[in-house]
């Protein structure tokens, strides 16, 4: 499998959603998303870079989505989700990777590495990514990762 180096900016959550305009252009209503992340089971504070698969071929964000990047990373991540699911592509994974892996991953992505991922990785409901979901995150109380 071949996988681009990382695209965007880390912790830049408007600009690397710019940076994919590109990719997502071209991304056919078959591919998949892998959303790869480093905290389970509190999604207020996740952060998340994203995987894009076709065929042998993949794209990779930076980690730049997510409760962790404040209200700027949770929208950048409901247009990308919705972005995604109004071109008709609906097949949304989820992998937890331990904080390390994590950044290994982004400083040194190679194939097969990427391909243990994906096979480890959890159906999801693209839905829970969007800001509806969220809005608890958004108007969290004192002492929150937004503040």
């Amino acid at each position: 499998m071949e996988i681009s180096e990382p695209i965007g900016t880390p912790g830049a959550p408007k600009e690397t959603l710019e940076d994919l305009a590109n990719v997502l252009e071209r991304l056919p209503t078959s591919a998949k998303v892998l959303l790869i992340t480093d905290i389970q089971g509190h999604r207020s504070h996740a952060r998340y870079a994203v995987l894009f698969l076709h065929g042998s071929e993949g794209a990779l964000s930076r980690e730049a989505f997510g409760p962790r990047y404040g209200p700027e990373g949770i929208l950048a991540l409901d247009t990308l989700v919705r972005t995604l699911l109004e071109r008709g592509i609906n097949d949304f994974k989820e992998c937890v990777v331990m904080p390390s892996d994590f950044g290994r991953l982004m400083q040194e992505p190679e194939g097969l590495e990427f391909e243990r991922l994906i096979s480890s990785a959890n159906p999801t409901d693209p839905n829970l990514y969007l800001t509806t979901h969220m809005t608890d995150v958004l108007v969290s109380p004192v002492g929150s990762p937004l503040e």
